[in-house]
């Protein structure tokens, strides 16, 4: 999943689908690759992405992004988590695209753009990263975050809390932060925007959890 998968898909003429390599997309990268020359796998290595045109350094580092800390050990917890909104804010119409967490701009879901507001403040949420974000099984890193032992359930948001949508089955399907105002910043498809805590396209609430105690 993620961004190159994003590239390789609109590469091959296939506009915007949910970007995660499945039959329809490994056969057109066979088409691809018998076109070019290459041995048909269907499987896109680094010869593949290079005769597609993309150079190898993207190769390398597009699902690999990590915001910079852009705090210090003099920053107060409000500061934190004004940064943390910051970061998010700064990624506000970027293209939604599944397991994808890099740069403002390139591409990002809900829990990648979770995951660069925490790196911003120096919080690093592992086990899950950006790179296992792109792994088949993880599209819903949300469903992790949720789980994960180091965030605080509360019963009230406050600004800078994440909050947590599920399904009719009660299942986790979605993270965005709080902005207080019954406001939040979340990636949802077509891309980041600034929306209402309810809205009717992810109306059931799982749970409010806070990064900072």
């Amino acid at each position: 999943m993620g961004l190159r998968v994003a590239k390789v898909q609109r590469k091959l003429g296939m506009g915007r689908v949910w970007e995660i390599v499945g039959p329809n997309t490994m056969s057109k990268v066979k088409a691809f690759q018998k076109k070019n020359g290459l041995q048909a796998t269907g499987v896109v290595d680094l010869t593949t992405w290079k005769k597609m045109g993309f150079n190898e350094s993207s190769w390398y580092s597009l699902d690999s992004y990590v915001t910079p800390v852009k705090t210090n050990l003099k920053s107060t917890r409000s500061d934190l988590v004004e940064q943390m909104i910051s970061t998010a804010q700064s990624y506000i119409g970027t293209e939604y695209v599944v397991g994808a967490a890099g740069p403002p701009g390139s591409g990002i879901d809900c829990s990648g753009l979770v995951m660069q507001a925490m790196y911003s403040i120096g919080i690093d949420p592992a086990p899950i990263s950006v790179t296992r974000h792109t792994q088949p099984g993880y599209e819903y890193e949300s469903r992790n975050l949720w789980n994960l032992s180091t965030l605080k359930t509360v019963q009230t948001p406050q600004r800078g809390d994440l909050v947590f949508y599920k399904n009719s089955a009660g299942q986790v399907i979605h993270v965005a932060i709080y902005l207080g105002n019954n406001r939040v910043i979340e990636s949802w498809p077509e891309k980041v925007v600034n929306w209402p805590l309810i809205h009717p396209e992810r109306a059931l609430i799982k749970g409010y959890k806070r990064i900072l105690g």
